[in-house]
């Protein structure tokens, strides 16, 4: 995937960051709604008065990260996949490049060139094609437990609703795990950061140098309003 101009890798970060975004929003929202009313019991009476939309609202949020997370880990390279968006990183590593990173710093200061680049240009980290390559073996392992656990759940019950597999879907969800899953959205979190840091701040972190937040924001953010609706 060839590109042309220096913001694309940037539209491309944007967009990925999106569809991260779409799969720990609504996934970490879902857990917040089945957990939370279990330990209150004011909250839990208030949903039951309008039970059909509480089932409603978990039931999307399911299926919402369910295709989001696939869309993500997609085999098809044409989609805006992990693997996608890391091999053109790779086949456009010029952009990571000083001369890529001052020519941003200097659009980004409406044209003028800012004082402290000079100095901060020394120290800009230049990515070079093996930096994807191992964030591809990562991905690579963590598309592999995609595939074996949840690949099927997406493609038998939530895009399609497989005659074969219907009276027994029950048997496709013991293959997935709580833990299994914060773990793949941490690490596409991470990604978005370590491809961030090397294009905006010309640095190379690896990937356990930043913290996963989502969980928290998500949680916290939800919590709080339900917890201000009347009850």
């Amino acid at each position: 995937m060839a590109v042309n101009s220096t913001s694309d890798i940037e539209l491309l970060l944007d967009e990925y960051r999106n569809e991260f975004d779409r799969a720990a929003s609504s996934y970490f929202a879902w857990k917040v709604l089945a957990q939370l009313p279990t330990n209150d019991d004011q909250i839990l009476t208030a949903l039951n008065h309008n039970a059909g939309s509480w089932i409603l609202i978990r039931h999307s949020l399911q299926m919402t990260f369910i295709i989001a997370l696939g869309r993500i880990f997609d085999a098809n390279r044409k989609s805006l996949t992990i693997h996608r968006f890391l091999e053109t990183c790779r086949s456009n590593v010029a952009q990571f490049s000083k001369n890529a990173f001052e020519e941003r710093r200097i659009k980004g200061n409406h044209g003028r060139r800012p004082d402290y680049l000079d100095d901060y240009l020394q120290g800009v980290y230049e990515a070079i094609e093996s930096d994807f390559d191992e964030l591809l073996k990562v991905a690579d392992e963590q598309a592999a437990i995609y595939s074996a656990n949840y690949k099927p759940l997406r493609h038998r019950i939530v895009a399609h609703k497989d005659a074969e597999t219907f009276l027994s879907q029950s048997n496709l969800y013991p293959s997935t795990n709580l833990v299994e899953i914060e773990a793949m959205l941490e690490f596409l979190y991470r990604i978005e950061h370590v491809i961030w840091a090397m294009l905006v701040n010309g640095e190379k972190r690896a990937l356990d140098f930043f913290s996963f937040d989502r969980k928290a924001h998500v949680t916290n953010d939800l919590e709080d309003l339900i917890r201000k609706l009347p009850i």
